[in-house]
C-alpha cells in the first residue's frame, strides 16, 4: 500500500507518538510503513530543534589527531592513553618525616 502524508498527518504522527500510542498502532491508523515512523518522528525532532541534533565538537578539535593506542587499541585524543599507561605518583610534600 503506498501513502503519501501530508505535514498534517506528520504532525498526527509526533502528536500520537506523544500520547503513547505504539508505532505499530500508529502506522496502522494512518496506513503507512511502520518503519517510516521511527524515521518521521526523527525528522520532526531535527525540525523542532535543529541545534540539540548538531554534534557539537570542542575548541580547536582536529579529527587528524585522533590515533589508536599501541598498547590497548582505544581511540585517543591526548596522548599518552590514559586507560592503559600507569598514572604517575604525587609526592606529598606537605607531611614531614
Amino acid at each position: 500500500m503506498t501513502s503519501s502524508l501530508t505535514s498534517l498527518d506528520l504532525r498526527r504522527v509526533g502528536e500520537l507518538s506523544a500520547q503513547g500510542y505504539s508505532h505499530r498502532w500508529i502506522a496502522r491508523r494512518l496506513g503507512v510503513n511502520r518503519a517510516a515512523i521511527p524515521l518521521i518522528l526523527r525528522q520532526l525532532q531535527q525540525e523542532a530543534d535543529p541545534i540539540a541534533t548538531k554534534d557539537d565538537d570542542p575548541p580547536g578539535f582536529d579529527l587528524a589527531n585522533l590515533r589508536r593506542c599501541s598498547g590497548c587499541g582505544a581511540l585517543v585524543y591526548l596522548w599518552p592513553c590514559l586507560a592503559c599507561c600507569p598514572p604517575v605518583e604525587t609526592v606529598d610534600h606537605t607531611t614531614s618525616a
